[in-house]
């Protein structure tokens, strides 16, 4: 008999057009008939994977035959692999539809699965679960997830009527990629199937220690069409892997600290009843050749053979033998000590849930840590004097408790409680350096609970003599972490050893203070990291989920500047602007940001283009974006007016759509946007959402990093209800408040006006505002910068605590700078959005480029109206209603809502 976890393997031929022919004439019968003649007619005695499959429309009707040959036939599609892990234990369940949260709640009314599963996890932005049940196609789930940013889950499964059981592929696809799964289960409804009866006979098959390929079939082997898609590691997945899994925690959390007698007790007695793997479960290579097609073919002729072994020769296999007739399929028995679902799977649960109750009870601090050799004549030493000129350098990177064989920063990893069914983290780290690195390094650690992390490391070969100005990010979900300087000196081979070139991290950027919902959240598409090289350019990194690049931001620091002149022009003679977009000086200004825009474009974006080999542009696509400033004074450059439409032409004309894209969001399809005409919509700030954070280090020097206020789960809400404070310039006229004050009064605010910065410290200690809005003139620059409201100035940096938040305040307070440059493009030195950011604020909005005081009492109006709303029911988050503000007023003829910006975490919910 075939032994537990091999396989059969089979390749559906490729789709040219005389392959779609031979498809079309072939009868599922013609199929068996193949697969007999190559291992007879016994086809359950493995699983069977199915690779090459695109979605053909024979192809449900051939699984099926396939599927009913024999008793018990496990058949699968082999998917490629996918991003999510394999499961945790027990198994989470969830559902987006009312009737599917129904179905869910009569699954966990039966047994086995009351005792081998829970209600998936659905928290913040989004849900994190094993299976996600979804009665209706793929395309009805897409539409479905579009509501939900952060959405992951292991396995997904669609119940269809029994004629659209052959789902499209290309939307399958999208499917699994919106929520990260491996696989795929589309079973048929109708003919008295019950999916919660299925969902539990899955979880039951599960429970035996099966593999997840041969439970799926086995457990909704009622319905009379069922096509399963899975990755190999998902496919063979078992909860052997769990339990293995659940040893190894087990043993970290012992070396991390002493548990109480009682809790070390329960996990002890638990796991005593759980039949342990001797090793790691790895899985067996396939027993034999299967063909493809009709006829049978050499491995790469047309439906050839496609091992899915670890490295064996599968051609060389022989068949299976046939079992004895009464004989269950190999595959089919229940390992040892899993035979019963009260057995091993249910004391696995057991043992995993007091586990978890034992890993919330115990923290410890851990480190961003480093090690650095140089490798030279097959040897590996200690980079003592740093890196040498000319021959290999190593750099390892791990997250860890502090150790004296490991270089750590100064600054703890931000590692908080994780979610109970939660194992750990998988963290992207990208290396970077302006010399000699001309394309940062990837790799990728796995952070449990406890203990040291998984080890990347990074080779590359430095250049020349001289100093290392290297960067160490650490991402979740294309979201920063953390970041460090790594600094060390590069020296010639004969040069003497100087202890103090010893690569050593240095200054940290903490951007964020938890981790533990993180995983909740969705996933940005690139990130910025500005700082400054040891040579003092400024240097921006670009970080994406597979890709990075370096851009010298020295060549954009005039366009930088020319953009604040230009977004400055409408502040000084407001009226001539009064019909936005659609007045000659609105146009005039639009050209001039395009053109601008698209220079910024070719120093940020077409620097990947040319570090790649591609031309089109790579970030079309993208819509979340970070930035991190973690130097005072990096160029802060405004990512808002990054044009992607190419340079217009001096005559080009206003986009005769560009209020249906501005409504819709998008462009329409018929529309070609080019050098004769000028569109907003090909403005980051309008299509993207931009997630800014500021670190500055002179605060950062008496222990104020990263934000100090953010979105977890349960707490993911500014309330922008109740009081409200605010307070101008004396330069702002009495009456032209009148606007934000209405606006105000219709979002049922209690607004205060403070007179000077000390009646608004006293406000705020008294009242714990939720909106803040100051229309602030600013003087000075540098150490000397002032903001005056009232008449009285006050030092950017003499901003504390109290004018922020009251001592009893939870999160802090959404803030509003509006005036002149508050956001820093023209002094990044004085930037008292950073100052606020780092000081309380939940988040803070202020303005780049100049406007004056005097005008801005408009805009708080706009922003007042565009961050509340007349349904008070109504929650969305701050980077999505930041972008609709700005269409919006371009849409009422306002320019100058253009030059807002949000500091702090996008995903904020706004309610009033």
């Amino acid at each position: 008999a075939a032994r537990r976890a091999q396989e059969l393997a089979w390749t559906f031929p490729p789709y040219d057009e005389p392959a779609a022919e031979r498809l079309r004439d072939d009868t599922p019968q013609a199929w068996l008939d193949a697969w007999e003649a190559a291992i007879g007619d016994r086809l359950d005695r493995a699983p069977v994977r199915v690779a090459g499959w695109r979605g053909h429309p024979a192809s449900v009707g051939w699984l099926d035959a396939l599927r009913h040959a024999a008793p018990g036939a496990v058949v699968s599609l082999r998917l490629p692999s996918g991003v999510a892990r394999a499961s945790g234990w027990p198994m989470r369940i969830h559902a987006l539809q009312a009737g599917d949260r129904a179905i869910i709640d009569a699954t966990l009314a039966m047994w086995p699965a009351s005792r081998l599963a829970r209600r998936g996890d659905a928290r913040g932005n989004g849900f994190d679960c094993d299976v996600l049940v979804h009665s209706g196609s793929a395309a009805s789930l897409l539409e479905a997830l579009r509501a939900v940013p952060a959405a992951r889950a292991m396995l997904l499964v669609l119940a269809v009527p029994a004629a659209d059981a052959d789902q499209d592929h290309d939307e399958l696809a999208a499917m699994l990629q919106a929520t990260h799964a491996s696989g795929f289960i589309v079973v048929a409804t109708g003919s008295g199937f019950d999916l919660a009866d299925g969902i539990n006979r899955f979880a039951e098959e599960l429970s035996h220690a099966r593999r997840l390929d041969v439970a799926a079939c086995l457990g909704f082997a009622q319905a009379s069409r069922l096509v399963v898609g899975l990755s190999d590691g998902l496919a063979r997945f078992t909860i052997l892997e769990v339990a293995q899994q659940v040893l190894e925690r087990t043993r970290r959390i012992e070396a991390a600290a002493a548990l109480p007698p009682a809790m070390r007790g329960d996990i002890d007695a638990a796991l005593a009843r759980v039949p342990m793997p001797p090793a790691r479960v790895e899985p067996s290579a396939p027993p034999g050749p299967v063909s493809g097609g009709i006829a049978l073919e050499p491995v790469g002729g047309q439906g050839g053979l496609e091992s899915l072994g670890a490295g064996e020769d599968a051609a060389a296999a022989e068949p299976p033998a046939a079992a004895a007739p009464d004989e269950l399929p190999d595959y089919a028995r229940p390992a040892p000590g899993f035979e019963y679902e009260s057995a091993g799977a249910s004391e696995l649960v057991v043992a995993a849930e007091a586990l978890h109750r034992a890993e919330a009870s115990v923290s410890a601090d851990r480190y961003l840590q480093q090690q650095s050799f140089v490798e030279r004549d097959g040897r590996r030493d200690p980079a003592t004097g740093g890196f040498v000129d000319g021959h290999g350098a190593l750099v390892r990177v791990q997250i860890g408790p502090p150790d004296r064989a490991w270089d750590s920063s100064a600054e703890a990893f931000p590692v908080h409680a994780l979610p109970d069914e939660d194992a750990g983290w998988d963290l992207q780290v990208w290396l970077s350096e302006p010399v000699h690195l001309p394309v940062p390094i990837e790799g990728d650690i796995h952070l449990g609970r406890f203990g040291p992390s998984s080890i990347c490391e990074f080779r590359f070969t430095p250049r020349s003599a001289g100093s290392f100005d290297g960067r160490i990010s650490v991402l979740h979900r294309g979201r920063v972490i953390q970041t460090a300087a790594l600094a060390a000196r590069i020296r010639a081979a004969d040069d003497a050893v100087d202890a103090a070139a010893t690569p050593k991290l240095g200054r940290v950027a903490r951007v964020r203070q938890d981790l533990a919902d993180l995983g909740r959240r969705r996933r940005f598409d690139l990130a910025f990291v500005l700082n400054h090289a040891g040579t003092m350019q400024p240097v921006a990194h670009a970080l994406g989920e597979r890709r990075a690049w370096l851009i010298n931001l020295r060549q954009v620091e005039q366009t930088v500047q020319r953009l604040n002149a230009a977004l400055s022009a409408p502040a000084r003679t407001i009226a001539d602007y009064a019909g936005g977009l659609e007045s000659a000086k609105g146009r005039e200004l639009l050209l001039r940001l395009a053109r601008l825009g698209d220079t910024l474009h070719l120093y940020i974006v077409e620097a990947l283009g040319q570090a790649l080999g591609e031309r089109a542009s790579a970030t079309l696509g993208m819509e979340y974006i970070q930035v991190v400033s973690t130097h005072s004074d990096a160029v802060v450059v405004p990512f808002e007016f990054v044009y992607e439409y190419g340079t217009p032409d001096p005559d080009a004309t206003l986009c005769p759509e560009w209020r249906t894209a501005l409504r819709a969001g998008r462009c329409p399809a018929t529309c070609a946007p080019g050098a004769k005409t000028v569109c907003p919509m090909g403005f980051w700030g309008l299509r993207k959402v931009i997630e800014r954070h500021a670190v500055a280090p002179q605060l950062a020097a008496q222990g104020e990093v990263g934000v100090q206020s953010e979105p977890v789960a349960g707490r993911d809400t500014l309330k922008l209800a109740g009081s409200a404070v605010y307070a101008c310039s004396k330069r702002v006229k009495d009456e032209q408040l009148e606007p934000m004050r209405q606006r105000m009064l219709a979002a049922q605010l209690a607004a205060e006006q403070a007179i000077d910065w000390d009646d608004w410290a006293k406000r705020v200690g008294e009242r714990g505002p939720a909106l803040l809005i100051a229309l602030a003139h600013s003087d000075g620059a540098e150490e000397t910068a002032t903001l005056e409201v009232g008449g009285k100035p006050i030092w950017v940096t003499g901003i504390t605590k109290g004018h922020i938040r009251s001592a009893n305040s939870g999160d802090g307070p959404l803030v509003a700078l509006l005036g002149c440059d508050m956001a820093g493009t023209g002094d990044a030195f004085a930037n008292p959005v950073a100052v606020f950011s780092l000081r309380g604020a939940a988040a803070v909005v202020g303005t780049i480029a100049t406007v004056y005081a005097e005008h801005s009492a408009n805009t708080a109006a706009r922003l007042v109206q565009g961050l509340t709303f007349a349904d008070r029911t109504q929650t969305r988050r701050l980077g999505e209603t930041l972008r609709e503000l700005k269409r919006n007023a371009l849409l009422d003829g306002e320019l100058m809502p253009l030059c807002l910006v949000a500091f702090g975490d996008a995903d904020w919910l706004l309610s009033n």
